[in-house]
């Protein structure tokens, strides 16, 4: 998922992390990574979260390293991790053995049961189009900036900048473009 800051990208992982609670603990967990603690607090107590780490942090690091290791192990169980990680910017500055575990996640994570979703704001990471390549769905929300929003998306005609900051999203599928927006809290 990438945009721009202030896109709702943070918020549609929290709307993820609310809708796995509506599952069976067995079924499903999440485990967050963000450098934005203190949005996350209160879902840290829902029974289907494995945890929230801090994005900059060594425990975020080790947290990647044991995913990896634990991934041989869920194929034989049902349960499905979902693996939130808000600021690939983040994460992607860190070493080299981050930047493999990531990737291996990112390659193999869905096959062992392992999903991730990751946000970026294209206009913080370096080298984005050495990333984009791991990701074959992208969910896109505001980017201003039209030469980001075309590497994103690949169609001059999609405007990035038209989408609703902070509420409406794109989706480029093979039937053509669809936009979506969050629901709104009530």
């Amino acid at each position: 998922m990438a945009g721009d800051g202030g896109s709702g990208k943070t918020a549609f992982l929290r709307s993820l992390a609310q809708a796995s609670d509506l599952q069976n603990p067995g079924e499903i967990q999440f485990g967050m990574l963000t450098p934005f603690l203190e949005e996350w607090a209160v879902l840290e107590t829902l029974s289907n979260c494995l945890g929230i780490w801090p994005a900059y942090h060594v425990a975020a690091c080790n947290f990647l390293s044991q995913l990896v290791s634990w991934a041989y192990v869920l194929p034989k169980c049902q349960q499905v991790v979902l693996i939130l990680f808000d600021g690939l910017d983040l994460l992607a500055a860190s070493g080299l053995q981050v930047q493999q575990d990531l990737r291996w996640l990112l390659m193999y994570g869905p096959e062992r049961q392992i999903w991730l979703v990751v946000t970026v704001n294209p206009g913080r990471l370096t080298r984005l189009e050495n990333w984009l390549v791991y990701f074959r769905t992208r969910i896109l929300g505001h980017v201003k900036r039209p030469q980001t929003a075309r590497l994103l998306v690949g169609d001059p005609e999609i405007d990035l900048a038209a989408l609703l900051p902070g509420r409406q999203f794109g989706l480029l599928r093979p039937e053509g473009w669809l936009k979506f927006c969050l629901p709104t809290a009530e």
